[in-house]
């Protein structure tokens, strides 16, 4: 009977060009050779199945070659041979897991003496070589850094922080990349045609995918799917062996979110469950799948390496992504990917998707931020979208407008000062007298038009509160934080302000801004002034700060649109 060789052996790349998406450790190899360079110890890193013990093999073939040739080994020699079989005497593979004590190294350090027996070298490949023990990797400290001149070491691994330092610094590191889906889909396509394999794109896309980056895994799961499908091989039987969630799936998963149907998200779980899918699977398969709706809203997709969807479903992808918002799907993605870290060590899989699923049903659509503080502060409520058909919007109020409280003006509150000088310049200050609206106006109207005038503190202290009234209509936010501050001294041109040592966050916001404030003060005051901003104790408690952060309007209007709580 005649044995099968399977894929990942048969298609072994026997030269460097042949090593898919690891140019650069190819050419760096040749060009070494090329000028005599090569070194007496090297460090192949990366993950598995991409080339790291067959480049390894290749470089050891070159070296012992009867006939190279263009820098490759022939591999038709006798030690070529021998080699690739793995029955050569002079390139010897040893497994670092299963001799990884130190007297397997003492062993190796003894054999090293021998000159080789047919080649020019004598080459040690020791795979997975962090696993050798500490002893090992000390025992072998000496003969790394001077092996005899007929010596050759090549060291790979997956996980290289394992490897000692002394070890890595006496190597060449070479780190191996992960391959690239388009480069593994179309060798992938060109076994198949060498094989006589009918296969569709999408199927191959969904091998090269399932391969996440290596090379042998996906001629393994290749062999696998022909051993099920035969000589021909479509995306359906792939999808079924190798248990990768369908993509209609997703896009229906798509169509119950947005339409916010908690029924929906749990018969379709149910589905998914009953049909035998992996639930980690599916859930690396959605995070898949936002990823690819915000390449199509963000990205040009005329690159197929950017976009892992196959052709038939491309129209469809993009008609759901066309639903989303970028910051809505920068979000999901976020929240799945974070999903994927928790889900591995729970104990109730179904559950713990059920709950997540069930969060996305509920997933508002993003706000802009100065979208959000724009509508509080003119007293509407907060927007969930910059779409106001948005189906969320209306979800979130339930209360005509006339059913409203009226909402209090956050300028409108008092000083939070206690500085019984500052409240006595108040009362003895005739600006600070009560005036209706109207002479109000008219008298901030005579501030602006009138002539300049010089910098005086009672006039400052009066004015302060429609001062910040009127930064907040030209400047928003920068106006709240002037609340928290009170005109303190004036001295030549020079206006200082005092906050709370509590609201460090405010001064710094406002001396930022200084530049604009004096330009203000000058436009209200008809002063010219250099603002000066100071910290101190102003006599406010904690307790009063913490009560007046909670019952600020902003605050609460967030807690109640966003389901939010304090947290004391």
């Amino acid at each position: 009977m005649m044995v099968y060789q399977v894929l990942s052996i048969k298609w072994r790349p026997q030269q460097f060009e042949d090593v898919i998406g690891q140019q650069h450790v190819a050419m760096t190899l040749q060009n070494s050779i090329k000028q005599e360079r090569l070194a007496h110890a090297y460090l192949f890193t990366g993950p598995r199945g991409v080339g790291k013990t067959t480049t390894a093999r290749i470089l050891a073939k070159y070296l012992n070659c009867k006939n190279p040739r263009d820098l490759n080994p022939c591999n038709e020699c006798k030690n070529c041979q021998e080699i690739t079989a793995g029955r050569s005497f002079d390139v010897l593979e040893i497994d670092g897991a299963s001799n990884n004590g130190v007297e397997n190294i003492r062993d190796l350090r003894e054999a090293v003496k021998y000159p080789p027996s047919d080649g020019d070298y004598k080459i040690y490949i020791i795979d997975e070589v962090h696993m050798l023990s500490n002893s090992a990797f000390n025992a072998l400290l000496k003969t790394l850094e001077e092996p005899p001149p007929h010596v050759k070491f090549i060291f790979a691994t997956t996980e290289p922080e394992k490897v000692l330092p002394t070890i890595v610094s006496r190597t060449q590191r070479f780190d191996f990349k992960r391959i690239p889906l388009p480069k593994i889909r179309d060798l992938l396509r060109e076994i198949c045609t060498a094989e006589d394999i009918e296969i569709s794109t999408g199927a191959l896309t969904l091998i090269a995918r399932k391969a996440d980056g290596s090379m042998r895994d996906a001629e393994s799961l290749l062999d696998q799917v022909i051993s099920f499908s035969g000589q021909t091989i479509d995306d359906e039987s792939v999808a079924m062996i190798l248990g990768i969630v369908d993509y209609d799936l997703y896009l229906r998963l798509s169509d119950i979110l947005q339409q916010h149907d908690v029924q929906g998200v749990l018969d379709l779980l149910a589905e998914i469950i009953e049909s035998g899918y992996d639930l980690g699977e599916f859930l690396n398969g959605l995070a898949d799948f936002w990823r690819n709706l915000l390449i199509i809203n963000s990205m040009d997709t005329s690159d197929e390496g950017l976009l892992d969807v196959p052709e038939s479903f491309r129209e469809e992808f993009t008609s759901a992504a066309a639903t989303y918002d970028e910051r809505d799907l920068l979000r999901l993605l976020n929240l799945t990917l974070a999903e994927q870290q928790q889900f591995r060590n729970v104990r109730n899989q179904r559950i713990y998707l059920e709950n997540f699923l069930l969060k996305l049903v509920h997933f508002d659509e993003s706000a802009q931020l100065d979208e959000l503080l724009q509508n509080l502060q003119s007293g509407g409520m907060v927007s969930q979208s910059a779409n106001p058909d948005s189906p969320s919007r209306g979800a979130r109020s339930s209360q005509s407008p006339a059913e409203k409280k009226p909402r209090r003006n956050i300028g409108q509150k008092k000083t939070r000062f206690k500085s019984a000088d500052t409240a006595e310049t108040r009362r003895s200050s005739p600006e600070s007298k009560t005036t209706d609206p109207g002479e109000q106006q008219e008298e901030s109207t005579s501030h602006e038009q009138g002539e300049p005038q010089q910098p005086d503190l009672q006039t400052f202290q009066a004015k302060w509160e429609p001062f910040t009234e009127f930064v907040k209509e030209e400047k928003g936010l920068l106006g709240q934080f002037l609340n928290e501050c009170e005109p303190v001294k004036v001295q030549g041109k020079v206006l200082e302000v005092l906050f709370d040592n509590a609201f460090a966050f405010h001064m710094k916001n406002v001396e930022q801004k200084s530049a604009e404030l004096e330009r203000l003060i000058r436009q209200f005051f008809q002063v010219p002034v250099r603002l000066k901003c100071r910290a101190g104790d102003t006599g406010r408690t904690d307790e009063n700060e913490a009560h007046d952060i909670i019952d600020d309007p902003i605050t609460q209007a967030i807690i109640k649109n966003f389901d939010g709580e304090i947290i004391q």
